[in-house]
Order: C-alpha cells, then sequence, then structure tokens
C-alpha cells in the first residue's frame, strides 16, 4: 500500500504483484469521507484476490455527493476543492470501463464514539420540508458532478445507505455494559425503520441511475441485514465498529457480494 496527501485528504493506493493468475487491468477508484476509509480492509483484498488497482482517496467528513445536500454546503472549505481535484485526477488518468466507487454515510448519525446527538425522531429530521429542499438541490447538482465521468466510459457505482444504529458497537457488544447510558436500541433496528429513514436518498440514485450512463447502486443492506431486525452484531462478532462504520469483520462479511458486483463489469481493454 502507498499513501500520499492530496488536496488537504489522504490518498491510498493498492497494487497487486505476483499475482497467479492474470490480474485484471481495471482500475477501482474510491472517493468519499471516512465510510469510504472503513473499507480499506476490502478494498484491498479486492486488489490481492484479482490483480485491479485500488486508489481510494478520503477526506474527513466529506462525504461526496452525500444527495442530502450540495457537495460544497455546511462542510469544510476544503471539502469542495478536494472533490473537484480528486475528480479532475480521475477523469484525467482513468480508461473507459474503469470504476468510481462511492461510498458515504448519507444519512445523519444517531451519535459518535462518544456521545449520543439525542435526535428524538430521526423520521422527522430526514422529511421535514428543508430536508427535502436541500435533497432537491442536491440532486440537481449531481448531475453535472457525475456526466464528465460518465462520458468517459467509468463505471460509477454509489453505495446504497447501510444501516445505521443508536449506540457505537464497540462500547456496547459486551453484557456488562447493558446498563451504560449511551446503548440505546440494544444493538439493533427494525429493517423496516432503516428501509424508511433511507428512502430519500435511495430514491435519489435511482432517479441519477436512470439519467447517467453507467451508474450503478451497490447495496450492503441486505447483506448486513438479512432478516426484519438489524442488528449491529452476528453471532457475537461486531459488523459496525461504532453506530455506522463497518468493522473488519463487516468488510468480511461484504467482501464477497462487492467481488461480485466488480467482476460483473467488463474488463477494461488493453491500452494501446
Amino acid at each position: 500500500m502507498h499513501s500520499q496527501g492530496l488536496a488537504g485528504g489522504v490518498a491510498h493506493s493498492y497494487q497487486a504483484s505476483a499475482c497467479k493468475t492474470p490480474a485484471r487491468r481495471q482500475t477501482v477508484n474510491v472517493i468519499g469521507d471516512s465510510h469510504a476509509g472503513a473499507y480499506l480492509p476490502m478494498l484491498e483484498q479486492l486488489s490481492a484476490d484479482t490483480g485491479v488497482s485500488v486508489h481510494l482517496y478520503t477526506y474527513p467528513s466529506c462525504p461526496f455527493l452525500d444527495l442530502s445536500q450540495p457537495q460544497g454546503r455546511y462542510r469544510d472549505p476544503g471539502c469542495l476543492a478536494f472533490s473537484q481535484q480528486v475528480l479532475k485526477k480521475i477523469a484525467e488518468e482513468s480508461r473507459p470501463d474503469d470504476v468510481l466507487f462511492m461510498p458515504s454515510l448519507r444519512m445523519p448519525r444517531y451519535g459518535d464514539q462518544w456521545a449520543s446527538f439525542n435526535i428524538p425522531d430521526m423520521h422527522e429530521r430526514i422529511y421535514n420540508p428543508a430536508a427535502e429542499k436541500d435533497r432537491a438541490e442536491a440532486l440537481a447538482e449531481a448531475q453535472g458532478w457525475l456526466q464528465p465521468l460518465a462520458q468517459r466510459g467509468l463505471r460509477l457505482v454509489f453505495e446504497a445507505p447501510k444501516p445505521i444504529f443508536q449506540a457505537p458497537t464497540f462500547r456496547c457488544a459486551d453484557a456488562f455494559n447493558r446498563h451504560n447510558p449511551i446503548c440505546v436500541g440494544d444493538n439493533q433496528q427494525p429493517r423496516s425503520t432503516l428501509l424508511d429513514l433511507r428512502a430519500p436518498v435511495l430514491n435519489g440514485m435511482q432517479r441519477l441511475s436512470q439519467q447517467v450512463p453507467g451508474l450503478s447502486i451497490w447495496d450492503p443492506l441486505p447483506v448486513l441485514c438479512p432478516g426484519e431486525v438489524c442488528s449491529s452484531l452476528r453471532e457475537g462478532r461486531p459488523l459496525f465498529f461504532d453506530g455506522d462504520h463497518p468493522s473488519a469483520y463487516g468488510n468480511w462479511v461484504l467482501y464477497p457480494d462487492f467481488k461480485r458486483m466488480i467482476l460483473s463489469f467488463p474488463e477494461a481493454a488493453p491500452a494501446p
């Protein structure tokens, strides 16, 4: 792995070597915030298994096209410049059939590792008129970010919103933490609640996929939550680190489906 700074963010690169089978010629570019960085184990394994080159670009608290608000609004001023520079770099260096994967949270958080944000009604926070207005503006703007990449023949992949939980898993996974005030929700969420909360963003992604050539959606929720109740634990192992970042184990659970998705794309043509 090689890491370097880029426009206030960080770029990680994986390049497989000594492959026993012919390496795929594709490059998988990944852009986002800490939720993109949380997929490092999965991305490293993908490069090792298939030979693809992986370039991950991350900037703290800077989701790329989170579809809840325009890219530059309410963010660190460097976020917009970072997003612009990374997309310029990808457009200049990528070949047709390379991939741009865009994982981010794209939903409000119930809290961080240390405190609850005390959101009594997440549905109201997501569905109120001001939030709906911000989403409409974000959706109108998003096509302009994506079209130049689509015109170059890139495969564009949104990550559909993952489950979100009311408490940080690493503080609430053990029985002796049961009475910790931050451990709300018993590490669980009804699937129906999560589908309702993510519906506006997912609808926006689906609309964009009809407008932008080569844009698709990878949905981790069915893998992480196959039943009617979603849990941040599986067989006692944490699928999530906190309330929304996947753990290393969560990466291994998701990896087969993610790899299947990447391998479903046609392989890039040899460079002339």
